[in-house]
């Protein structure tokens, strides 16, 4: 069986930049984890459809600059080029649930890294556990 090729294509569309909606309608998600959250599959990456609702955090443009999600929506932070990860999935699920929402996924994972040398882990843990229902 031949190997399926894993390289992005060489042109991405310009990011489409976007104004989020009132804070009521806009949920936010941290998008945090190592690779499995950063994403590697980069074999669909053409055949992406955009959604008005699925914002990301633009991580390669001017700073807070929100922007209509497309993968990969983390940067590239090491020797591996991200892909698609769950991030656009789950916020597309959540939209169709909610009609009137807009998510807004903020690339925060790093794909490769340990798990106990990440500051964000260290400073988010405390606030899941609590958050943890008794």
């Amino acid at each position: 069986m031949p190997a399926q090729a894993t390289t992005a294509p060489a042109t991405q569309p310009a990011p489409r930049v976007v104004q989020p909606p009132a804070k009521a309608q806009f949920h936010v998600y941290l998008l945090m984890g190592q690779s499995n959250m950063a994403g590697r599959d980069t074999r669909d990456l053409d055949a992406q459809v955009d959604d008005a609702r699925v914002l990301a955090l633009d991580v390669q443009g001017p700073h807070g600059r929100w922007v209509v999600a497309r993968d990969p929506i983390h940067g590239k932070i090491g020797h591996i080029d991200p892909g698609v990860g769950p991030g656009i999935a789950f916020a597309t699920a959540m939209v169709k649930q909610r009609r009137s929402i807009t998510i807004g996924l903020v690339p925060c994972a790093v794909g490769g890294s340990p798990f106990d040398v990440k500051p964000l882990y260290r400073a988010t843990a405390p606030q899941a556990h609590r958050s943890r229902p008794c």
